[in-house]
């Protein structure tokens, strides 16, 4: 997941790892230099070194991306908060109102928490990098779910509409791999057709009927690409509820073949 903070979002993340005038516990200049190791850095605690809010705020702005999603989750670790009345929910709770205005959230997940995108659609219901499926799809699928919210965002809907087609194509290509179905030539609404197959024998009949009726939705993915999206020269330009539609549908279908996608065999 690319994040892109705003600067507030910033601030109060440092306030947090801080521990001033936040719900989180007191982090002394040492402490806060322990932390940022633990990320990568080779910092060193002496003479000179600034107020705890500035070296925070500074060294979360170095960070890449991997990095500063980590010290975002190690900044609300249940662990940390054991002798923290309310536990760590009020930092989650702090953290997220500025996470809001970055279309992120913190939702529980396990014994903790994980970050994930406030938007429907875009895999909202599925951390995809907890999914069975091969690097190269992963990588894939999270390229093109940022690539359609970007340009959803810019007013790209032709383009956003393009992504969300690469987005199931991406999700059905990984499902392919691990289950050895052969993709052979065919147009995506015809693979679709057998990984349903495919998948309906492990699923219950609830589940069976809305992949059934999830290959018309596709269907109706597939042929829109063609005559909206910027891969052909379309019939006209989309609408934006139209393009928002095609994301979040096709990250709906994605997400749902993911969940009922059976783990490898031991």
């Amino acid at each position: 997941m690319q994040l892109e903070l705003g600067r507030p979002t910033y601030e109060d993340l440092a306030r947090l790892i801080c521990g001033n005038d936040a719900p989180s516990p007191y982090r002394s200049g040492p402490q806060l230099v322990e932390f940022f190791n633990v990320l990568g850095f080779d910092h060193s605690y002496g003479p000179g070194f600034p107020s705890r809010q500035t070296y925070c705020l500074d060294s979360l702005k170095e960070c890449d991306n991997d990095q500063l999603l980590k010290a975002v989750m190690i900044a609300v670790d249940p662990r940390h908060y054991l002798e923290v009345e309310g536990g760590a929910q009020p930092a989650v709770d702090f953290l997220n109102k500025r996470l809001h205005f970055d279309d992120l959230e913190l939702v529980p997940s396990g014994k903790g928490y994980k970050l994930v995108r406030r938007q429907t659609g875009a895999l909202l219901a599925l951390d995809a990098q907890d999914a069975d499926l091969d690097a190269h799809s992963l990588s894939r699928i999270d390229e093109n779910f940022e690539k359609a919210r970007h340009k959803l965002a810019q007013g790209d809907y032709s383009g956003a509409i393009t992504n969300a087609r690469t987005l199931l194509e991406s999700v059905i290509g990984g499902i392919e791999r691990r289950l050895k179905i052969d993709s052979g030539d065919e147009k995506l609404p015809a693979r679709f057709s057998r990984v349903r197959k495919a998948l309906e024998s492990e699923v219950d009949d609830a589940a069976a009927r809305i992949l059934k009726g999830l290959g018309s939705v596709l269907q109706g993915i597939a042929e829109g690409r063609n005559s909206l999206s910027d891969s052909h020269e379309g019939d006209r330009e989309p609408f934006p509820y139209e393009a928002r539609l095609f994301v979040e549908s096709a990250s709906a279908i994605a997400a749902f073949l993911v969940a009922v996608l059976p783990k490898p065999k031991e």
